[in-house]
């Protein structure tokens, strides 16, 4: 049975170019939350508050030495954003109404065009109460009201499709743990999978299987190649690098022997399938900052951000630095999910509970960012693409006890008599 998702859709917006306005008090945004009247809200930060703040919520700071300060930033800026979200007319009292079992998750979607919204850590905010009130649990780990915050640029489309056999491209860079994500996509792959990867002739590092195909330290080029078989989920597995840009400071993936940016990787994973032009569905970054917005005097944004502006309908990307050892379960956890038919949002929940848990010194479990454009018709994509990656299990696992069965009745059957003459 589907989950039962409500929708609680929240709009900013604001006069002037998307790009070159910093943060600051005195800027008025219109938000409009659902069907309830527009309101001004204003940031609780000047902009080098909220630059000093990011620096702060770094995990370069995040030693037993600074635990308590680190805590007491988190603390602060969770009071602080949540004090944001309250203002804006309805919301409060819409996430705090209690609809028991009727609803399995709340839905969050924060849609904005201003570049420097993207800077403020939304996730990481503490959960508005109404009439001015605010908790004292994280919005976004609430046992008994799950919500799901993500992230939409206004004006990109909605996907019109969803894939039903998902083929995923593994993109790795260099010193990475390429083997221990291996080990998680052999997990998550094993009731789907008959046959096992294998190397691609004439291509060094490069390896695939039925549904993976994975490039180890790829350059763009061999990206660009690869995807041409269109895939449907692409997962990067890179360091994140500051771009080498003049006057400005922005994040990208080091990819061979450069870091490139997110509107590269993106025309990089672009094919042409049946005279048009396809993109993957969804796509994971396991690498540091790859959601940071960076510089907000140029247009662009963020890795994650410039993939999801060019037309990719759910992207996950980090806007903190992550460690390898959080990577693994993010990447374990929403791929499983995805490939059994769950709702994305419902892995990523789940994603961020086994961080908060597994990994409670470190705020990993806020890191993880969302861009999100889903089809209006996805309940019945999910439930079609259920049935048959249910389907496709059934008849592997099918195949494997037929293959067993008669592997032991040769084992068991006598060997033939000798003629006698």
């Amino acid at each position: 049975m589907s989950p039962v998702i409500r929708l609680v859709e929240v709009e900013l917006l604001r006069r002037g170019p998307r790009h070159n306005q910093l943060l600051s008090p005195l800027t008025d945004y219109l938000a409009v939350c659902a069907d309830f009247p527009g309101g001004v809200v204003n940031v609780p930060y000047e902009q080098s508050d909220a630059q000093n703040l990011l620096d702060d919520l770094r995990y370069t700071v995040a030693s037993s030495e600074n635990a308590d300060r680190l805590g007491t930033v988190r603390d602060r800026a969770g009071a602080q954003l949540a004090t944001m979200l309250e203002a804006i007319p309805g919301l409060g009292g819409v996430l705090a109404t209690d609809h028991g079992d009727a609803v399995s998750l709340t839905h969050l979607r924060m849609v904005t065009s201003a570049a420097e919204l993207a800077l403020l850590p939304f996730e990481l905010s503490k959960g508005p109460v109404g009439s001015g009130g605010i908790g004292d649990d994280w919005l976004l780990l609430q046992p008994d009201r799950p919500v799901c915050l993500t992230r939409h640029v206004r004006g990109v489309m909605r996907a019109a499709s969803w894939p039903l056999q998902p083929r995923i491209l593994f993109i790795s860079g260099h010193d990475v743990p390429l083997d221990a994500h291996l080990d998680v996509f052999e997990r998550v792959l094993e009731p789907y999978r008959s046959d096992q990867l294998r190397p691609v002739e004439g291509l060094p590092r490069h390896w695939t299987s039925q549904h993976l195909t994975v490039i180890e330290e790829a350059t763009l080029d061999e990206v660009r190649t690869a995807a041409a078989a269109g895939f449907t989920h692409v997962h990067v597995l890179a360091h994140g690098a500051e771009l080498e840009l003049r006057r400005t400071s922005r994040y990208g993936l080091a990819l061979g022997d450069r870091v490139v940016t997110g509107a590269e990787l993106a025309l990089a994973l672009a094919s042409s399938i049946d005279d048009g032009r396809h993109l993957p569905s969804v796509v994971t970054l396991a690498s540091c900052d790859s959601a940071a917005q960076g510089s907000i005097t140029t247009p662009g944004g963020s890795v994650a951000h410039d993939l999801h502006a060019s037309g990719i309908p759910l992207v996950v990307g980090s806007q903190f630095p992550i460690s390898e050892q959080a990577s693994i379960p993010f990447t374990e956890t929403f791929y499983r999910g995805q490939l059994a038919g769950e709702h994305p949002l419902v892995s990523i929940t789940d994603v961020r509970r086994e961080l908060a848990t597994e990994f409670s010194d470190e705020h990993a479990w806020a890191s993880v960012v969302v861009y999100e454009a889903l089809p209006t018709n996805f309940d019945e994509k999910l439930e079609e693409l259920c049935y048959w990656q249910s389907r496709r299990a059934h008849d592997i696992a099918l195949a494997r006890l037929e293959r067993v069965a008669t592997s032991d009745v040769e084992r068991m059957a006598p060997e033939s008599a000798p003629l006698s003459l």
